[in-house]
């Protein structure tokens, strides 16, 4: 990606959000006041848990890849900026994937951390979604939630078959090539099932923190309007957000606030959005320079 359409793609995301977040305050009638009395203190602390479960995520590649933990923080957050600005929250796993066969290498490892990574923090919060949504239809009737449900349930299935099918395997990975540029005789796979194994155990770990983690940046965000919301509600909104983040457009744009919204529409599911969006992305906007400056072609 050139600096230009970098930069392009990065407004055209900021717009494409912004109009959105108007257009939610206009359908759910939310008190967009609240904003500009929000508490500093929640603010900064809800910020500080997506910023911290960057590092999380920087650990993880660091210990999978094994790379310095400096140089994973930088790698992660350059590659969440891109993930940022690109269709369903992704795009970022071939800048990991980068750095990765840069530093080792080594294709075959390369794809398993990265594979491994994606799964745990896919199937983490889309379990949870899909269990609340699954007792909310059988339970409580609310059928609206058949809708997170069949997200959830696509997601753990499409990403599941990927990991331990050969087949949609290889496609992921052909995918990812083509990305880079990278031509093959033979498709590269990852290590072995015990080196994928473990690797997916010790990601699902990792995910699970990050998980809490950004629930809690979730429940900072709403007190910090004074939106009333337990911090188990805050971890089930996130995992609405994460399953119905689908949508083919930039950062997930109407499914994340759709998913945030099941649980408790308002003014704390724009806060959040601007919390975890606009500043966390403006935070990272550096890291990202740095890649480009370096000639990394994404």
């Amino acid at each position: 990606m050139s600096p230009s359409n970098f930069k392009r793609k990065a407004l055209i995301t900021f717009g494409i959000l912004t109009l959105t977040i108007l257009l939610y305050i206009a359908i759910v009638k939310a008190d967009y006041s609240e904003l500009f009395r929000a508490n500093i203190l929640f603010v900064t602390l809800s910020l500080a848990a997506v910023i911290f479960s960057l590092v999380i995520s920087a650990l993880r590649f660091s210990i999978l890849i094994g790379v310095g933990l400096k140089d994973s923080i930088n790698t992660w957050f350059a590659s969440q900026f891109i993930s940022n600005i690109s269709p369903t929250h992704s795009g970022g796993e071939i800048v990991r994937l980068y750095v990765g066969y840069h530093e080792i290498k080594s294709l075959s490892k390369s794809l398993t951390v990265v594979l491994s990574e994606i799964f745990g923090d896919v199937i983490v919060p889309n379990i949870v979604a899909l269990m609340f949504s699954i007792y909310n239809v059988l339970i409580l009737k609310n059928h609206i939630f058949i809708i997170p449900a069949a997200a959830s349930a696509y997601n753990i299935v499409a990403w599941s078959l990927i990991v331990l099918k050969k087949k949609f395997l290889r496609k992921a990975v052909l995918k990812i090539l083509s990305k880079l540029n990278v031509h093959v005789e033979e498709t590269p796979l990852p290590n072995g099932k015990d080196v994928l194994v473990e690797n997916l155990l010790l990601s699902i770990l990792f995910s699970l923190v990050k998980f809490v983690l950004m629930g809690f940046s979730v429940f900072l965000a709403y007190i910090s309007v004074s939106e009333r919301i337990s911090l188990l509600n805050s971890l089930l909104a996130y995992s609405l957000a994460m399953a119905l983040g689908i949508v083919p457009l930039p950062a997930g744009i109407g499914g994340i606030e759709a998913g945030l919204s099941l649980i408790r529409p308002g003014v704390g599911v724009i806060m959040w959005r601007i919390i975890s969006y606009y500043m966390a992305t403006l935070l990272m906007f550096p890291f990202a320079l740095t890649l480009i400056h370096r000639k990394i072609v994404i």
